[in-house]
């Protein structure tokens, strides 16, 4: 109910200057008309951090035993529990004695923590004997497999935000989505490999199955299209309920259109000669099984189906399996910035069958 005349108005009748107010210069520290809220942080910290962040300079953590005055232990009550050394300065800190903690946490044999755990009992009666939740759709009636857009600003949101996205519109058509039946329960709704950030996308795959059968496919994809936004679209819903042997999570072959994003003039000659090293891989740092950094060397060579030049620009890039494609960018032409569009993901693999190689396609 947001009418911007009204506040105009209500300006107008006390004098007050909404244009001048919002584009002023604000003095720090000076009285501010949202100084009546408060998040528990003071006034000189808040100074300080910006100065800080101008000089990109971090402020150290407090605890590393130093209390920064920040205003949220005294203004909100809360008990700094963290930090090693207590002082005079900051009597919100404890101190927390190390030795003391790893004793105790030695002295305690199988049969006290027996002994404790058997004190629980009458609570787990109570929890048990107590109301349950229960969850109306646990049994599937169809089995749907979607292909969903990730295109434009979408490709800055990480891909567990991508299906939270997804599942709230979900919630909001009103359809039968079938819950998992465990203590925390959620969608049963599954998805293909991660798509990685800054990477646009035609098509990605997700799965989910409805306690209600739906004939009218299309319909359904409107209902989905009416929840999500414009860079989400569905763009195809297909009923997987009688058995698709393809499996969203194994990707055979990921295909790319990259382009150069300073237009640099690209050649199928400069393809061709970076095709025909005998080499191309990187070095990547890993953990080994006692947390020690590891050395790993990926052969890129061996991930590149294709490389075929669209424009002067442009290139259709086809690896193998979710191989990411920035990698195999660099080493084609390092320090170049490149705009990824994901195609399609070929979720079928060719069999072998009686010495004759079959393409799926899916």
């Amino acid at each position: 109910n947001f009418d911007i005349e009204r506040w105009q108005k209500a300006a107008q009748k006390h004098g007050f200057d909404i244009d001048e107010e919002i584009s002023k210069f604000r003095e720090p520290g000076s009285k501010q008309c949202w100084d009546v809220l408060t998040i528990g942080f003071t006034e000189n910290f808040l100074l300080h951090e910006w100065q800080q962040a101008e000089k990109q300079a971090e402020t150290m953590a407090c605890t590393e035993n130093k209390c920064h005055a920040c205003g949220v232990c005294f203004n909100l009550g809360v008990k700094n529990l963290v930090t090693v050394k207590q002082t005079d300065i900051n009597p919100f800190v404890a101190e927390i004695d190390r030795e003391k903690r790893q004793s105790l946490c030695a002295s305690i044999s199988e049969e006290s923590i027996e002994e404790k755990l058997s004190g629980l009992d009458s609570v787990k009666r109570e929890f048990t004997e107590g109301p349950q939740v229960v969850v109306k759709n646990t049994v599937s009636a169809q089995k749907l497999r979607l292909e969903i857009t990730k295109l434009a600003e979408l490709k800055y949101i990480g891909h567990l935000d991508f299906q939270r996205l997804f599942e709230r519109a979900l919630r909001r058509t009103g359809l039968a989505v079938v819950h998992t039946t465990g203590y925390n329960q959620h969608m049963k709704v599954s998805w293909s490999s991660a798509l990685p950030l800054f990477v646009e996308s035609q098509g990605e795959y997700l799965e989910l199955d409805l306690a209600e059968k739906y004939d009218d496919l299309e319909k359904l994809r409107e209902i989905f299209n009416q929840e999500l936004p414009k860079q989400a679209r569905i763009k195809t819903v297909e009923d997987i309920t009688s058995g698709n042997n393809s499996n969203i999570n194994k990707v055979f072959e990921t295909i790319y259109l990259v382009s150069s994003a300073l237009n640099q003039s690209l050649s199928q000659e400069l393809i061709n000669q970076f095709l025909a090293q005998e080499e191309i891989s990187i070095k990547r740092l890993s953990k080994d099984r006692r947390g020690r950094d590891k050395e790993k060397i990926i052969d890129l060579k061996s991930k590149i189906v294709s490389m075929k030049l669209i424009d002067n620009s442009s290139i259709e890039l086809t690896v193998k399996g979710i191989q990411r494609p920035w990698d195999i960018l660099e080493k084609f032409l390092p320090g170049e910035n490149w705009s990824c569009l994901k195609l399609k993901s070929v979720l079928d693999h060719p069999t072998v069958l009686q010495g004759e190689e079959l393409q799926c396609v899916n």
